[in-house]
């Protein structure tokens, strides 16, 4: 009969494989098991690891975990709050440009002053 560690792994691993955002990490830790990691653009907004029996879920910005029962729990649970991570970077990043390239605009069109 698996661990209720195995069991719980199998249950993130059905839940997160196929989901958008979402992939298997290796840790950066020796001996420590891969993790799922919600990327939005470049940056990691949460992960999620089984420890002790349980579900965790990392939020990155918040450097805080939420520790859910089960798989129905952490589905419950992304339904719910995935969609505040889901593209932040890639909003900045384009809001960043826009900003970015409408002041050049501005710039080149001012062009000499008169004098």
């Amino acid at each position: 009969m698996p661990s209720r560690d195995a069991e719980l792994t199998g249950e993130v691993e059905a839940r997160l494989r196929g989901r958008d955002h979402w992939s298997v990490q290796p840790s950066s830790s020796p001996g420590l098991p891969a993790q799922w990691c919600f990327l939005s653009g470049p940056e990691t907004e949460l992960s999620v690891t089984v420890d002790r029996g349980a579900i965790v879920v990392y939020v990155m910005d918040a450097d805080a975990e939420v520790v859910l029962d089960d798989g129905p729990a952490l589905s419950a649970w992304l339904d719910a709050n995935e969609g505040l991570f889901a593209g932040r970077h890639a909003m900045a990043a384009d809001l960043f440009d826009e900003l970015l390239r409408g002041r050049l605009v501005d710039w080149g069109s001012q062009g000499p002053s008169p004098g």
